[in-house]
């Protein structure tokens, strides 16, 4: 296998002619960071992560890490800085008496750093390895890198760990993570994710075997041609439900994967989520493009910034040269796909927070064997979409089927899109506006048909009642509320808290009443509902308004007054609701658009049809209705 220049030819189809997927030992852990959720911009979780496999080495341990980059320097407000880190491995290879090697790439860094970094690690009986064809200091734009992120621990047991605490008292073998973080200080404000898997010998095996090659080959690489690339590597492998990529490859793999959904969308829906650091492969963005195209299928991007800068040079024949993260950012941007810039600096910490992450989630019909069924695939590693990445790089891949890793990247994907929601609900009401208003605390937030939950700003959803909106609610009821509703006659919104309440007209934006319930209105409400409601619902058919307290409700229809006395719930009315749903509920929702009643508990939901009674079983929120709608 030799270096050089290969042909951008497309793969075959990657999936159609492998086995079905088969079961295996292997067992999974996803961690995520996400510094756009933190008030300081940093987020330390997953280098803290790092830390926890290093104090968990032992002396039947070995470790072989191959990292992208690793620095010398200090990041603010963080324990687990990268020189920390450096002394944490280091510290617990010599106290184990553990074997390790090291091998990183050296983009960015200058000589002294290599000769510092090296000297640590030596000085601490930790071999390392760096390509030698590279000029330090210099970056050339055509140097191919390796950008693993592969951490391989033989053994390791877990106690006393930080963040990976449902493994302390565990022994785990054979421990391979791969993951999209760097340990350099700029990675603490960044969005990563790692996800560590073990208790497959063969697998560990495959990765070992990969770091050796990749170690031999950064050893006698020394050209300086420009357009040099690692080996082409061909040896694509399947662990159970895992499948791993090898690169550099002959020809563009994300192509070819999209390229399997879009040819099988007639089967059913898309739902495709990506969230990355760099896209610049304008082939790629096409295929999502194309399937974006069936106003069916859901496709949505969250992006590092693109480069803004359209002329980085002029062609030969004198005409201007587009970078391609423009190209990609007009295909992206004239077309279905849904997507946002990930890029805030926290006020007054001077500190970027961006999108480091390196993950696809597909739901769609996708090849298994010779079948076609609809699956939920992850694909994460350290690939950016770009040419260099796919082409030329040695990098880290992996598709996986498997519940919890896609279960647990979604919440990181909503909650990078949406920022942060809320605890739990208070209370929630309809406006006529068709939005939904969620209450939690001093916090709301606003939920329109389609869209899903709106955001304002740097893409926050969460927003402040006496910041954001209700600005002239009493200072008492901007925050903790009970329940809320609006009527169905006065284009009015009642809020209550404790034994009070207050009216908020909806065209002028204020408040016109404040009173005590059962002297200065709804005074034919029994004593109980007079204090402490659990929520109020406007019914979306009959008009009439519901009270609910603990596993009780009373009914009350405007010009009429009180028209039930006291029930309860899931006997007397409201038959075939789940039993959670009858005690203590958080609210209740009377879905005008759809004419549905929500009842929402904790984390769960449930769905209400006039007439016919309960149409749906439980549900998580967020993730099997109400989109964007999260829990911190």
């Amino acid at each position: 296998m030799g270096c050089g220049v290969y042909p951008q030819v497309p793969l075959p189809k990657e999936e159609t002619s492998e086995p079905e997927i088969t079961e295996n030992a292997l067992k999974m852990l996803v961690v995520t960071s996400n510094p756009f959720n933190t008030a300081s911009g940093i987020d330390p979780t997953i280098h803290d992560a790092y830390n926890d496999c290093f104090n968990a080495i032992t002396q039947e341990s070995d470790v072989n890490i191959a990292i992208y980059m690793w620095h010398l320097d200090d990041a603010p407000k963080v324990k687990n800085t990268p020189v920390a880190l450096i002394e944490s491995l280091v510290n617990n290879v010599q106290a184990k008496n553990a074997n390790a090697e090291v091998a990183f790439d050296i983009d960015y860094i200058d000589k002294k750093i290599i000769s510092d970094l090296s000297a640590k690690f030596d000085a601490g009986g930790i071999q390392s390895f760096y390509p030698k064809f590279k000029a330090p200091g210099k970056k050339v734009k055509a140097n191919p890198k390796f950008h693993d992120k592969t951490f391989l621990f033989s053994k390791l047991k877990f106690n006393n760990s930080d963040v990976l605490k449902e493994l302390n008292g565990k022994e785990l073998n054979y421990v391979v993570i791969q993951s999209s973080a760097n340990i350099v200080k700029t990675q603490y404000s960044q969005a990563n994710q790692m996800i560590i898997y073990y208790g497959d010998k063969s697998f560990y095996d495959y990765n070992l075997k990969k770091f050796n090659r990749l170690k031999k080959d950064i050893a006698k690489t020394k050209s300086k041609i420009k357009n040099e690339s690692f080996p082409i590597y061909d040896n694509d492998k399947k662990f159970g439900r895992i499948k791993s990529y090898d690169f550099p490859r002959p020809g563009r793999l994300m192509p070819s994967i999209l390229n399997n959904v879009l040819e099988h969308q007639a089967k059913g829906s898309v739902d495709i989520r990506i969230a990355i650091g760099d896209f610049t492969d304008i082939e790629t963005a096409q295929k999502l493009v194309d399937i974006a195209k069936n106003k069916k299928n859901n496709v949505m991007a969250l992006v590092r910034t693109f480069n803004r800068k359209d002329e980085s040079a002029k062609g030969k024949n004198g005409n201007k040269w587009k970078s391609n993260y423009l190209k990609v950012e007009e295909l992206l941007k004239n077309s279905n796909v849904k997507f946002k810039y990930l890029k805030a600096s926290p006020k007054g910490t001077g500190t970027d927070r961006k999108i480091h992450s390196k993950y696809m989630l597909v739901n769609a019909y996708y090849p298994n064997g010779a079948e076609v069924k609809r699956r939920k695939l992850v694909f994460a590693g350290s690939l950016n979409y770009t040419n260099t990445a796919q082409l030329k790089n040695s990098e880290t891949l992996l598709r996986m089927e498997d519940d919890g890793v896609y279960n647990a990247l979604l919440k990181n994907w909503n909650r990078l899109r949406y920022k942060s929601s809320i605890k739990k609900i208070d209370a929630v009401l309809m406006h006529p506006n068709k939005a939904a208003y969620f209450f939690n605390e001093s916090n709301y937030v606003k939920w329109k048909p389609v869209l899903g939950v709106e955001t304002i700003k740097t893409n926050r959803s969460r927003r402040k009642m006496a910041k954001d909106g209700w600005k002239s609610l009493p200072k008492d009821f901007q925050n903790n509320i009970d329940a809320a509703f609006t009527h169905p006659n006065q284009n009015k919104t009642y809020f209550f808290k404790g034994n009070q309440y207050c009216v908020w007209n909806i065209a002028k934006k204020e408040v016109t009443k404040v009173g005590v319930i059962g002297v200065d209105g709804w005074g034919e409400l029994p004593i109980d509902f007079q204090k402490d409601l659990s929520a109020t619902l406007s019914h979306p058919t009959n008009g009439k308004i519901y009270f609910f307290k603990g596993n009780k409700y009373c009914v009350w229809q405007p010009g009429k007054g009180l028209v039930s006395r006291i029930r309860i719930v899931g006997e007397d009315g409201w038959k075939g609701l789940p039993k959670e749903f009858t005690i203590d509920i958080d609210g209740v929702l009377g879905h005008t658009p759809s004419k549905n009643i929500y009842f929402f508990k904790d984390k769960k939901y449930c769905v209400w049809q006039p007439g016919k009674g309960l149409i749906s079983k439980t549900r998580l929120i967020g993730k099997s209705g109400w989109k964007g709608l999260m829990f911190d």
